[in-house]
């Protein structure tokens, strides 16, 4: 019978540490990932929250947008930028809720909520731009009655 090389018990001693390492790291990383995930959804629900019937009184636009730019420091996602338009909008900021809609219409062309909502916050101000964003929801869902 052959004795194992010592060189290659070596090796694969080491090549095992590595997984090791690399195992470790990944999992740091995926735990990073996932605080600062949770860290944006707090801040996230901690905007919206102020646009509650009592909150969206006492907020000024500036409180909303402060606190959205802050969760989106964590996640540029779609939903926050509609949710911050949402907010700006119904604490009196309409042209920075018609720039949110307008990013979140850039960023994701094909999302229906967006445009939507970019068609509700165009309509009375802006005709022209109200139509274009009707015109593209209705080509996701040509039955929405909101939009006829």
């Amino acid at each position: 019978m052959r004795e194992p090389d010592a060189n290659v018990a070596a090796s694969s001693g080491r090549g095992a540490w590595a997984v090791r390492i690399c195992t470790v790291a990944v999992s740091l990383l995926a735990v990073g990932w996932l605080m600062g995930n949770l860290r944006a959804y707090d801040l996230t629900e901690a905007a919206t929250g102020k646009l509650s019937a009592r909150g969206a009184a006492k907020s000024s636009a500036a409180e909303v947008r402060a606190d959205f730019d802050r969760s989106k420091r964590f996640n540029d996602d779609t939903d926050v930028l509609l949710r911050e338009a949402a907010g700006l909008a119904l604490s009196g900021d309409r042209k920075g809720a018609v720039a949110a809609a307008t990013s979140a219409t850039r960023k994701e062309p094909r999302n229906f909520d967006a445009w939507v909502l970019l068609f509700a916050l165009q309509r009375g101000a802006d005709p022209a731009q109200a139509a274009i964003a009707r015109r593209q929801a209705l080509e996701f869902d040509p039955q929405f009655k909101a939009l006829r």
